[in-house]
C-alpha cells in the first residue's frame, strides 16, 4: 500500500515523513491509486504513474468517464423540468417544509464551496514547500557551477605556469620543432608536466555538466509556478457562483421572487456542467498523485529512465538518472560528477610532486612559485566543489530538500488540497442537484408569498379560496345569462310582471309561494339573474301552485299555462329585492338546490288536494 512503501522509504532514511495516505479522508489514495486503469482501447494498464502512451491515455479516460455522467445527469435534470412542466399541474401555494428544505440545500452548498475554496490553501503552501526546495537544490547547483567556472579558470593557470617549466626543461610537447637545449630532462618529469593538459580538459568537462544545472531548476520553478496557476480558479470560481445561486434562492424562497427561483433553476444547470469539468481534472490529477505519491523515489527514478530511453539528449538525461540514484537511493556509491573532480585532483597533485624534480636551472621561484600558487588554488576549489557534491553532508541536503518538497509539499499538502477539494466539490455536485429538484416545487406554484407571512398563512389561504370561489361564480353566471333554455322563462316571467296581482294586497298566497323560496335559497337578491337551475326551479314551483284550479286568480280562465304565467310572476315578485330588502345574504351557486320539475307535469291533471 501507498502508506506502506511511504512509511518504509522514511524510516530507511531515518526520518519520519508526514506519509500521503495519512490525511482526509483516510484511506481516499489507496481507493484511487487501486482504480481500474484502461487505456482508449480499453486495456488494462499498471498503476504506477510513468509517462508513457498507456498511463497518459488512462488518465484521459478518467476526464472523459466523468464528463459523460455528468453529461447524463444534466439530460435527467433537463427531463425533470420538462416532465415538472408538462404533466404536473401548479400547486396553489409552497408548503413550509419544501421552502426549508430548499434553503437548507443552498446554505449547506455554500458551505461546502467554502470548504473546497479552504484546501487551496494547503494547496498554496504546498507549493511554497515545493518551490522553496527547488530553490536550494538551484542554489547548490548555483553554487557548484560558480565552482566549476572557477575550477576551469585555475586550471589554465595550471597549464599555462606548468607549461612554462615544461618549455624550460626542454619537454618535446612543449617546444616548437628546435634544437632542444642542453641538460634534457627525464621523460618521466615532462610526461608529468603533460598532465595539465589532463586537469584543464577535465575541468571543463566538470564545468560543463554542471553549467546549466541551475537554469534546469529556474526552468523548472517557472514552469511549476506557470502550470500550477490555474489551481485557485478552480475553487474561487465554483465559490463565487455557487454563493450567488445560494443567495439568489434563499432570496426568493424568503421574499417570494418566483424569479429569482426560475432564474437560479436556470444557472444551476450551466453551473452544474462547468463543475462537471472541473471536477474530471481535479480527478485524474488526484489519480496521478496517488500513482506517484505511493513510491515518490522509484517514481522520479522510472520517470528519468523513460526519458533517458528516448535517446533526445542521451548524456543529460544520463546524467540525471545517475544523480537520482546516488542521491535518493544510494549515497555511498562515487558521485557521477566526482569522476572529474577525482581526475583533476589526482593530476594536480601528480604535477606538485613533479616540480621538486625540477632542475636547477629551471626551478627559479619565478616560474616553480606561480606553478605551485596556481596548483594549491586548483585543488581548494577541486575540494570545495567535491563538498557540494560528494558525501555524505551533500547527501543529507538533498535528501532534506527532497523531503520538504516532494514528501511534505508534493505528497503532502498539494495532494491533500486537491484530494480535498475533489471531494468537496463532489458533494457540492450532489447538493446542486438536489436543489435543482426541489426548485420546481416552488417556483411551480400559483401563489408563492412571503415567508414573513407564514403566520397567518392560514388567512391568506382562506382568501385565496374565497377569491377563486368568486370567480368561479362570475363566470358561471356570465356564461349562464344567454342560455337558451332560460329564455321562455325570462319572457314569461316579464309577461306575468306587467299583469296586476290577482290576490288582494298585491300578495302572492302561501300556498303559491315556491319551493324554491321556502328552502331558503331565495334569499339571494339576483336570483332570477342566477343561475339556469335556480330559475327553472322557481318555474317548477309556480307551475305547481297553479295546479290548484281556475279559482287561484286567473283573470283570463285559460287554464294551466295562465296559472303558470301567473304563478311564476308572484314568485318573481317574492324573490325580487324589493320584496324584502333586508335578505342581502350571498349564496354561492353550488348551495342552490333545485326542485325537479316534475310537478308541472303533474299539476296538469291534478287538483289541489294533491299538490
Amino acid at each position: 500500500a501507498c502508506a506502506a512503501s511511504a512509511g518504509a522509504a522514511g524510516v530507511s532514511a531515518g526520518r519520519a515523513p508526514r506519509l500521503p495516505g495519512v490525511m482526509w479522508p483516510e484511506g481516499i489514495l489507496e481507493t484511487l491509486h487501486n482504480l481500474p486503469h484502461l487505456s482508449i482501447s480499453l486495456r488494462p494498464v499498471s498503476n504506477e504513474f510513468s509517462l508513457s502512451q498507456d498511463y497518459v491515455q488512462s488518465q484521459m479516460l478518467f476526464i472523459v468517464v466523468t464528463l459523460g455522467l455528468g453529461f447524463s445527469m444534466l439530460l435527467l435534470i433537463a427531463v425533470l423540468l420538462c416532465a415538472v412542466i408538462t404533466f404536473f399541474r401548479p400547486i396553489d401555494t409552497p408548503i413550509l417544509s419544501a421552502r426549508i428544505a430548499v434553503m437548507a440545500a443552498a446554505i449547506a452548498m455554500a458551505l461546502a464551496a467554502t470548504a473546497a475554496n479552504d484546501y487551496n490553501e494547503h494547496y498554496s503552501d504546498g507549493l511554497d514547500e515545493l518551490v522553496f526546495s527547488l530553490e536550494d537544490l538551484r542554489g547548490m547547483a548555483e553554487a557548484v557551477q560558480t565552482g566549476g567556472a572557477t575550477l576551469v579558470s585555475l586550471s589554465r593557470a595550471v597549464d599555462t605556469t606548468s607549461g612554462a617549466i615544461a618549455h624550460c626543461c626542454g619537454c618535446p610537447a612543449a617546444v616548437a620543432p628546435a634544437p632542444p637545449v642542453a641538460s634534457v630532462m627525464e621523460p618521466t618529469l615532462c610526461e608529468s608536466l603533460e598532465l595539465r593538459r589532463v586537469v584543464a580538459l577535465q575541468s571543463d568537462t566538470f564545468a560543463t555538466d554542471t553549467g546549466d544545472g541551475a537554469a534546469h531548476f529556474t526552468h523548472a520553478i517557472d514552469t511549476l509556478r506557470y502550470a500550477t496557476g490555474w489551481h485557485s480558479f478552480t475553487t474561487s470560481l465554483p465559490l463565487f457562483a455557487l454563493l450567488s445561486t445560494a443567495a439568489a434562492v434563499n432570496i426568493g424562497t424568503c421574499l417570494g421572487r418566483r424569479s429569482l427561483l426560475v432564474g437560479a433553476q436556470f444557472f444551476a444547470v450551466v453551473i452544474w456542467w462547468m463543475m462537471c469539468a472541473i471536477t474530471a481534472v481535479q480527478l485524474a490529477i488526484a489519480v496521478g498523485l496517488a500513482d506517484a505519491c505511493c513510491d515518490p523515489t522509484a517514481t522520479v527514478v522510472r520517470v528519468l529512465t523513460w526519458f533517458a530511453l528516448q535517446g533526445k539528449d542521451p548524456q543529460s538525461d544520463t546524467l540525471s538518472l545517475q544523480l537520482a540514484h546516488h542521491f535518493l537511493q544510494n549515497c555511498s556509491l562515487p558521485a557521477p560528477l566526482s569522476s572529474a573532480l577525482m581526475k583533476t585532483s589526482s593530476g594536480l597533485h601528480m604535477l606538485s610532486s613533479n616540480l621538486t624534480r625540477v632542475g636547477a636551472g629551471c626551478s627559479t621561484p619565478v616560474l616553480l612559485e606561480p606553478a605551485q600558487r596556481a596548483i594549491d588554488q586548483a585543488q581548494a576549489m577541486v575540494t570545495h566543489n567535491l563538498a557540494l557534491l560528494a558525501g555524505q553532508p551533500a547527501c543529507d541536503r538533498v535528501r532534506r530538500a527532497w523531503h520538504n518538497g516532494v514528501e511534505n509539499g508534493l505528497c503532502g499538502d498539494i495532494t491533500q488540497a486537491v484530494v480535498g477539494v475533489l471531494v468537496w466539490q463532489g458533494v457540492c455536485g450532489g447538493l446542486l442537484l438536489l436543489l435543482a429538484a426541489l426548485l420546481p416545487a416552488l417556483w411551480h406554484s400559483h401563489w408563492l408569498p412571503p415567508m414573513s407571512c407564514a403566520c397567518q398563512m392560514g388567512q391568506w389561504h382562506h382568501r385565496f379560496r374565497r377569491l377563486a370561489q368568486s370567480s368561479d361564480t362570475i363566470t358561471t353566471r356570465l356564461l349562464t345569462t344567454d342560455e337558451p333554455l332560460l329564455q321562455p322563462l325570462s319572457a314569461a316571467s316579464a309577461a306575468s310582471a306587467a299583469q296586476p296581482s290577482s290576490s288582494p294586497g298585491g300578495r302572492t298566497p302561501a300556498g303559491r309561494r315556491s319551493a324554491l323560496e321556502l328552502s331558503g335559497a331565495g334569499e339571494e337578491p339576483g336570483l332570477s339573474a342566477g343561475g339556469g337551475g335556480a330559475g327553472r326551479s322557481s318555474a317548477g314551483a309556480a307551475a305547481s301552485a297553479s295546479g290548484a284550479g281556475p279559482s287561484n286568480g286567473s283573470a283570463s280562465g285559460e287554464g294551466p299555462r295562465g296559472s303558470f304565467s301567473e304563478s311564476v310572476s308572484g314568485s318573481s315578485r317574492v324573490n325580487s329585492p324589493a320584496s324584502d330588502p333586508n335578505r342581502r345574504k350571498a349564496v354561492a351557486p353550488s348551495d342552490v338546490r333545485c326542485s325537479p320539475p316534475s310537478d308541472v307535469l303533474v299539476g296538469e291533471g291534478s287538483d289541489s288536494d294533491s299538490d
